[in-house]
């Protein structure tokens, strides 16, 4: 079948970006009959731009103007087969969409996150709540970037991917591909616990180790319609992790990238715009306080979401290995000492030490009396 929404944009040239055709064109399918005003609202368009692209559907004979702009047969096909829509269920789409959130979907969602493996804080793991990881992919559903979309999860101990492809499978009664799922990471224990859910439920979530610092394999280069990351909280993991997830993207303007992020100073968010800025990214919506994380103090509990869009100008071209550091304890590599509670033993813990993280210290226990609790030496030397 011809790609109407291709044909349209070459008429139109929309500097938004072709995906707002697509939305448009989603949301008469949706609503089945609407009007200008209503999908002006809706995508975010004026009136008189929703008007041209109409008219420009209508030429191909894709949507009707008879009480409003309704689908063709054609427009239908196309929505159902090219854009993978067959089969939704609607009513649920459209609660979906206004935050009605069925209670066994984070029933279901939960169970899953509840047994993935712990965190490696010294790669700047932090588990996010179960709500939260729902709440990411319900924004890529709102935002259109789900059905009918090759997602790569840059990193992924949220289990942002199992959380897309439970969502998929509660949107339609037959899910096969309606949507391309595919996870990077350097933790094998994910990997291997995302592919182990992934074939009990059948949620065709592909995984692979990379590690990277070195640049997008060939064949994830160039491919995707979207990107979700939580990166390293440092300068550096940020822009490594947002330059191999753009070097994955379609060599398109309005792709879009899902960002999550901590709460960080003026100066520090600062240089993130100038991050933004020298990769030719912008930024659609910064929601504070959107991610929410299970005891990680490091960022204060909680975290920013941020969505940004490639522009014409983004560049899509690999990057050479980076050899710098991008995690935290390798940048703040100072060590802490820790004393036991129970019997004074004192600990050495950081990046390079024995013992890395307090986490790990607590899992072994002293090794004088089994004590769990330690408190922190302060100003040491």
């Amino acid at each position: 079948m011809e790609n109407y929404i291709e044909k349209v944009n070459e008429k139109v040239n929309l500097d938004e970006g072709k995906g707002f055709i697509e939305s448009l064109l989603l949301e008469v399918y949706i609503s089945e009959r609407t009007s200008n005003k209503n999908i002006s609202e809706k995508v975010k368009l004026p009136i008189p731009v929703v008007t041209a692209i109409k008219k420009e559907f209508i030429k191909l004979n894709i949507v009707i103007q008879e009480n409003g702009i309704k689908l063709t047969q054609l427009g239908k096909k196309y929505v159902e087969q090219e854009l993978k829509y067959e089969g939704i269920d609607k009513n649920l789409y459209k609660g979906l969409i206004n935050n009605n959130i069925p209670d066994d979907l984070i029933a279901n969602v939960g169970k899953i996150l509840d047994n993935r493996p712990p965190v490696d804080l010294t790669i700047d793991q932090t588990h996010c709540t179960k709500e939260t990881s729902l709440k990411r992919a319900l924004y890529s559903l709102k935002n259109n970037s789900l059905i009918g979309k090759k997602i790569i999860c840059i990193g992924d101990d949220d289990l942002v991917s199992i959380s897309l492809a439970i969502l998929i499978k509660k949107l339609f009664e037959k899910s096969e591909n309606k949507a391309y799922i595919q996870v990077v990471d350097i933790d094998n224990r994910y990997l291997n616990y995302i592919t182990e859910v992934s074939n009990k439920l059948n949620l065709n979530i592909n995984c692979e180790n990379i590690d990277l610092r070195s640049p997008m394999k060939n064949e994830l280069s160039n491919k995707f319609d979207c990107f979700f990351t939580d990166p390293p909280y440092t300068l550096n993991g940020l822009e490594l992790f947002i330059k191999r997830g753009i070097e994955a993207l379609k060599k398109e303007k309005g792709l879009s990238i899902f960002l999550s992020y901590g709460h960080k100073s003026p100066d520090f968010t600062l240089d993130m715009m100038r991050l933004f800025t020298n990769l030719n990214i912008v930024p659609v919506e910064i929601i504070k306080g959107f991610n929410k994380y299970e005891g990680a103090g490091i960022i204060g509990g909680e975290g920013q979401f941020i969505h940004l869009n490639t522009t014409s100008f983004t560049s899509f071209v690999k990057e050479d290995v980076f050899t710098g550091n991008i995690y935290t304890g390798e940048i703040k590599n100072k060590p802490k000492i820790y004393i036991c509670k129970t019997c004074g033993e004192k600990y050495e813990i950081g990046y390079k030490k024995e013992i890395k993280t307090i986490e790990e210290l607590k899992t072994a226990g002293c090794s004088k009396c089994a004590s769990t609790t330690f408190d922190v030496q302060i100003n040491h030397i």
